[in-house]
């Protein structure tokens, strides 16, 4: 019977040390714990399981630290730097624009740059909101692809690097049909006059993002008007290898789709506007395939609503 005493009393020591040491393995600092999470894609799987051949960095479980300069961030998976002055939302990663909250260094400029890593693709773009002095940033993020992401982000000095998984769409997008203005009036398609503010071409030169500013909206009649208001500034992805680069400084009639923004039927539905001439003319990218009829922004806007009245 003492034997026996002794034997239960050695297995509740050895039970209470294992939940001891679980109990220690809880701590939410950072640098004391990486607990992976599990970050659902198409069909419900893990990162792990859509891509063997991407070295995805596991998040931190973690509460970030407070500060007088922002609201609380929640408790939750982030990407901390080293010396954990760098923080990034771990999100549900997807094709085009994203929301992605950060912490800095206080005071300091945040630059995030990202590159895909299995195939060829544009680079990420990044906007990095104005106006941010503490140490909280706000971002928008706009992955033009699926698959495998390097993301890099620095600031005063501190650095951050981390790999993530971007699902592919589940319906990938098909070709548009390009015969003639109906195809895309009729397709809703955004139409407007705009002017190239920058370009932005990647390290391979083949693709390159534009900040367009939107001077005049060509189709008032679309669902998707509120996106191209007069004043707004609209960020493109564009292809050199299939469409003619838009250069900086110039208007355009433009036709757009898709998150992100491409354009649709470059070839066809590109002009450049002379605001030399009055009424001001247009120039189409290749004359010879262009469907727009009329040689002034006017007549193209005439144009787009009789096919829209018919």
């Amino acid at each position: 019977m003492r034997e026996s005493r002794i034997a239960t009393l050695a297995l509740m020591l050895l039970f209470g040390f294992v939940l001891t040491g679980c109990a220690l393995t809880q701590s939410e600092h950072p640098s004391a714990m990486t607990e992976t999470v599990e970050s659902h894609g198409a069909a419900g799987e893990t990162q792990d399981s859509q891509s063997e051949d991407c070295p995805l960095t596991s998040p931190t479980i973690a509460m970030p630290p407070d500060s007088e300069y922002r609201d609380p961030l929640p408790h939750g998976a982030y990407f901390v730097s080293t010396d954990e002055l760098i923080w990034a939302e771990a999100e549900q990663w997807r094709i085009g624009s994203q929301k992605v909250r950060w912490i800095k260094p206080l005071s300091s400029q945040l630059v995030v740059q990202g590159r895909r890593l299995d195939d060829d693709a544009a680079p990420l773009w990044a906007s990095i909101g104005d106006g941010y002095v503490g140490d909280f940033q706000a971002s928008w993020l706009t992955f033009p692809a699926g698959g495998c992401w390097e993301i890099e982000a620095r600031a005063s000095g501190s650095f951050l690097r981390f790999v993530l998984y971007v699902p592919p769409r589940s319906e990938p997008m098909t070709s548009q049909p390009c015969a003639q203005v109906g195809d895309v009036v009729r397709m809703d398609k955004t139409i407007f006059v705009g002017q190239v503010e920058s370009n932005s071409p990647g390290p391979s030169g083949r693709w390159a993002w534009l900040n367009v500013r939107v001077k005049q909206d060509l189709f008032p009649y679309s669902l998707n008007s509120r996106a191209v208001s007069a004043g707004a500034v609209i960020t493109i992805l564009q292809d050199s290898e299939y469409e003619p680069l838009l250069a900086e400084g110039v208007h355009y009639v433009l036709v757009i789709h898709g998150d992100p923004w491409r354009i649709v039927c470059p070839q066809q539905t590109v002009a450049k506007i002379d605001y030399a001439q009055e009424p001001a003319g247009i120039v189409p990218a290749m004359p010879e395939v262009s469907f727009w009829s009329g040689e002034t922004v006017s007549e193209i806007k005439s144009q787009i609503r009789l096919v829209h009245n018919r």
